[in-house]
């Protein structure tokens, strides 16, 4: 039997396949201001995610592959770069480190820990396991970008913004939602969607 060998890191072949998911229409570089345009501060997209490394970047490729019309359009809005608009790289990563960090999973592993809301990662496998979590934040993106837009949102409020997703998504986890599809009812239940 032939066992893969998992890369942790970011690649150039990973970065890649955001620029093409994205449908940016510059070459492939994997330094340069193109990176700008998808939302990041740096244009090494490796500085950027440090912090979340491969896990920012699966997610934010899952909300690419799964919602290309609604990340197409943020990156438009999004796109003028005054105080009003917001880095959607930036914060796809704050949110992914956000849930993370809300499942205790970013420094405790999957340490034994009794957390409501387990229950939505009662799926098979790795990578179904994965999609919930990708899920998950691109359900809080989305709900963050209509707060931004509702309120009228500056960069300064970005903290108050992110603050209220994450008691909001601390709350639904606290309901104790059995799968995805309960928590995207309760979110509806709630009026948190946009």
């Amino acid at each position: 039997t032939r066992t893969r060998t998992r890369t942790r890191t970011l690649t150039p072949t990973r970065t890649l396949t955001l620029t093409r998911t994205l449908t940016l229409r510059e070459p492939f570089r994997v330094e340069g201001q193109a990176w700008k345009k998808l939302g990041f501060v740096n244009p090494r997209p490796m500085e950027d995610l440090k912090a979340s490394g491969v896990l920012g970047l699966r997610t934010m490729l899952h909300f690419a592959a799964v919602y290309p019309a609604k990340i197409q359009l943020i990156l438009k809005e999004q796109a003028p770069r005054t105080d009003r608009h917001y880095p959607l790289a930036i914060v796809a990563n704050n949110i992914t480190l956000m849930v993370a960090e809300v499942l205790r999973l970013r420094f405790a592993g999957f340490a034994d820990l009794e957390i409501c809301g387990w229950g939505i990662f009662n799926v098979e496998g790795e990578a179904a396991a994965f999609e919930v979590f990708a899920e998950v934040v691109c359900l809080l993106i989305r709900l963050l970008d209509a707060r931004w837009k509702r309120t009228g949102a500056t960069r300064r409020r970005f903290g108050e913004l992110i603050a209220g997703l994450r008691r909001d998504f601390e709350s639904l986890m606290q309901e104790d939602p059995l799968d995805l599809q309960d928590l995207l009812h309760l979110a509806m239940d709630r009026q948190l969607m946009y």
